[in-house]
């Protein structure tokens, strides 16, 4: 297991090595975190603002009570969670499905009932 401290990467730069550490309140300005890995970290009540998350992996998390403000999700894949009680508002859901639907052709339906 590695010690913690700031090793070479092997491409002329350092990553961070940091095992069982207590870092609350942190602050992060202008840090590339790229191909970093996250593993049993508990990251409540974190702010992300401005970030590029393209490309990111999310496995067995626990997101309950997470807000998403001006994201864009284009082309992402939402597989095996739980969505009750999930809220979506004010969202551009052109060509987004559900088990392959249209959610547009839902909504449309959904509306006409209303009627």
């Amino acid at each position: 297991m590695p010690s913690d401290g700031i090793e070479d990467d092997g491409e002329g730069g350092a990553r961070l090595v940091l095992d069982n550490r207590l870092l609350p309140n942190s602050h992060l300005t202008r840090v590339s975190l790229e191909r970093s890995t996250f593993q049993r970290c508990k990251l409540s009540e974190l702010a992300l603002d401005d970030v590029d998350l393209s490309g990111t992996s999310v496995r067995n998390a626990n997101m309950s009570k997470m807000s998403i403000t001006g994201a864009t999700l284009q082309g992402g894949v939402i597989d095996n969670v739980d969505l009750r009680d999930l809220r979506i508002t004010n969202a551009n859901m052109i060509g987004m499905t559900i088990d392959g639907v249209r959610v547009s052709d839902l909504l449309a339906k959904w509306n006409e009932g209303k009627k």
